[in-house]
Parts: structure tokens; sequence; C-alpha cells
């Protein structure tokens, strides 16, 4: 979700929704979210999500957007894609052991955004479900925005790293990195929110507040 952000962000946004950010992991946030923790052997991320989770719902928000991915996008840098099984499926543990989602919505479907046509008819049915009566043109519209806008952002830390990596030895590179925290959209008075807590652990720029969903290229346990 972390390095997510910027495409899950443009799409809602695109779509008419509010985008609202957690605040920065710490160990209130943490403890907030203790008691509801199933299994000392998750990894701290995992168990960050909870603090994140109870937050969101105590701001009064209709719906809470944590997705189960399976698969990240393809970097085409390793022989496959697959997200950490914890990263991926986390938000079935989050839904049966925080009470406080009784209270709202927890949209956590499962979405592939490596398969695009596949998404466009995925997300759709999602927000049909959820939020009846948006357009489908601009759906349509909005998920090729959020896959312009990822491929963007990729394309500045690229740009970035390629300028660190050339400075004199010696001199500290500045990072561009994207702000890793749940996220709320509203549309109509309706909140959704994404959480991520995995890039919060261990953040690639700890002074840095920019947007997800990003980081590293994907939440490690």
């Amino acid at each position: 979700m972390y390095e997510l952000l910027p495409f899950w962000h443009t799409l809602f946004t695109k779509l008419g929704f509010k985008v609202t950010v957690s605040p920065f992991s710490n160990r209130k946030l943490y403890q907030s979210g203790q008691a509801t923790i199933p299994s000392d052997t998750a990894c701290f991320p995992a168990k960050l999500s909870h603090g994140h989770i109870r937050w969101l719902c105590e701001q009064g928000v209709d719906a809470v957007f944590y997705p189960c991915m399976s698969y990240n996008l393809d970097e085409h840098l390793g022989d496959n894609h697959y997200n950490c099984p914890v990263v991926a499926y986390y938000p079935e543990v989050l839904e049966g052991n925080c009470p406080e989602l009784k209270a709202t919505k927890f949209i956590y479907d499962y979405f592939n955004l490596e398969r695009r046509k596949d998404f466009y008819k995925k997300f759709q049915q999602t927000l049909d479900h959820y939020f009846p009566g948006l357009d489908r043109k601009a759906v349509h519209e909005a998920i090729d925005a959020a896959y312009d806008e990822y491929d963007r952002h990729m394309q500045q830390l690229r740009t970035r790293a390629r300028r660190s990596l050339r400075r004199p030895a010696g001199k500290a590179a500045a990072s561009l990195c994207w702000r890793a925290a749940p996220t709320m959209w509203t549309l109509r008075s309706t909140t959704v929110s994404t959480s991520s807590s995995s890039a919060r652990a261990r953040p690639l720029c700890p002074r840095t507040r920019s947007a997800a969903t990003s980081r590293s290229s994907r939440p490690r346990c």
C-alpha cells in the first residue's frame, strides 16, 4: 500500500473522494490497537495496522478500504511479484479481530493491479456494491489516471535515485518517498480509508511526509 498510495489517491480523488491520511506510527498508536492483535508471531508492521484501523474508526469514517492483494505490480526485477502473505491477506485478520470495524464498511476485496483489464471489472463491481450510482465511464477514466500517476511517480523515484548515486561520496542524498499511512476518502458523506503500516515500521525517509500506500517497492515482513 505504501508505494501504491499515488495510485489509490489519484483513483479516489478523480472520483470525487476526499483523501485524509492517518498519523505516523508511534508507540501510543500501536498500543491503542494492541488488544485486538491475535498472535505475537505476526510481524510488527502487521501489529501496527491494528492501531491505524482503530484510529480511522474513531474518526467516524463510513468505510475503511484495505484491499487484499496477492500480487503487486510487476517491476520485472525477479521471478515473481507475489506480496508477502501477511501483506497480501492481513485485512482478513483485521476483519475478524477488530470489533470497531463492525460499525463501518470494511472494503477488503481482492484486487490484482497487474491485470488491468480484470481490475476495471472487479473495481467497478466493488464500487457498485458499496457506492452505487458512480458513472462507469468516470470510473474507467479514473483508473487510467491512477495507472498514469503511478508510472509518473515511479519515474520520479528512479530519476531521483540516479541523481543521488551520481553525487560525490560523503554528501547526503535526498530521497523521494510517499508517506506511508492509512488513507481516508470521502464522497457524498461517505468515507473510505486505505490502511498500511509496513513502511511505517521501517520508513525509507523518517522525516519525509508524503503519501501509502508508498515505499520500498512494497511492505516487507
